[in-house]
């Protein structure tokens, strides 16, 4: 899927990689930059987290299922997808932007709530940044809605993972990675 406005980064500058798909805009650091995130390598992948809890957690539950077949998909090993945020480490976490597990994180988010308005410019936004805290490294992906979320989800694996969009339907097999980084 393709998102309806651009990721905005806001969690540091980085240098630009162009996009797999045009109209998106994905900042990763390179693979030797300091700031680097390593979701996954041959040692093992971040977890996927979402809040049992939050209001679109059915949904993202079974796309949080799809992210870590993606990611096994190119680098053989499978994030877990989990209900409790792991006390230490690198994770994805994905919410809605005014769910309490994306608010707590006292971030300052360019997107608002959609409030299921339909507005073009409210609603599918999703915005994704960086925050380390200590031991926990977070790659947030904050939503305008459940749908948004779900973009911002699909925008890793496909633009960063590089997992096409037919894997399931046309047997578009991913090229093997051993590390992905953001």
């Amino acid at each position: 899927p393709t998102p309806t406005k651009a990721v905005k980064p806001t969690a540091r500058p980085v240098e630009a990689v162009k996009p797999v798909n045009p109209g998106c805009e994905l900042f990763v650091p390179t693979a030797s930059s300091k700031d680097a995130v390593i979701l996954a390598n041959q040692e093992g992948a971040a977890p996927v987290y979402i809040d049992m809890n939050g209001p679109a957690y059915a949904g993202l539950r079974l796309i949080g299922d799809a992210v870590a077949g993606d990611m096994e998909a190119v680098t053989g090993q499978r994030p877990a997808v989990v209900t409790e945020e792991p006390e230490r480490g690198i994770m994805i976490v994905a919410g809605l932007v005014d769910e309490e597990l994306i608010t707590k994180e006292g971030l300052t988010w360019d997107i608002g709530p959609s409030g299921d308005s339909f507005k073009s410019e409210d609603f599918e936004r999703y915005q994704i940044q960086v925050k380390k805290d200590g031991e926990k490294t977070k790659v947030i992906v904050a939503g305008a809605d459940k749908r948004g979320t779900i973009y911002g989800l699909f925008h890793i694996t496909q633009d960063l993972c590089g997992v096409s969009p037919w894997i399931w339907w046309g047997d578009a097999k991913p090229a093997h990675q051993d590390t992905l980084s953001f």
